[in-house]
């Protein structure tokens, strides 16, 4: 009997002797079957299933990046809403003052009508 890395094996010295004798030798080692590289590359093969939405890191024909592509494009659509934004604040700067206006009439015009109604007699 020998050992092989503190296994030990078994030699038939009759088998062993014959000239024309096959002899087939099975070695395990310690850690099971190896379930958690298979587990891994299980799991590489259905991240790699997954369909992706976001095309961002893409490159065009001309070598750019979609997100650079499609970033411009929203720059340029921000652009041109830039005069309706300045004339939106303008009419609302002027909802605003009006209201205001109206608050201070209507506040007026009370207090005008309390001070008819307190020197009634």
């Amino acid at each position: 009997m020998e050992s092989f890395y503190n296994r030990r094996i078994h030699i038939w010295a009759s088998v062993v002797s014959q000239s024309d004798a096959t002899v087939n030798l099975v070695l395990s080692l310690r850690g099971g079957k190896g379930g958690f590289g298979s587990l891994l590359r299980g799991a590489a093969t259905k991240s790699g299933q997954n369909k992706t939405n976001n095309f961002d890191a893409f490159r065009d024909m001309s070598g750019r990046r979609l997100r650079h592509v499609n970033a411009e494009k929203r720059l340029e659509e921000w652009r041109e809403g830039e005069e309706e934004r300045k004339l939106e604040k303008i009419a609302h700067e002027f909802l605003k003052k009006q209201a205001k206006k109206v608050k201070q009439d209507l506040s007026f015009m009370l207090s005008t009508c309390n001070c008819n109604e307190s020197t009634k007699p």
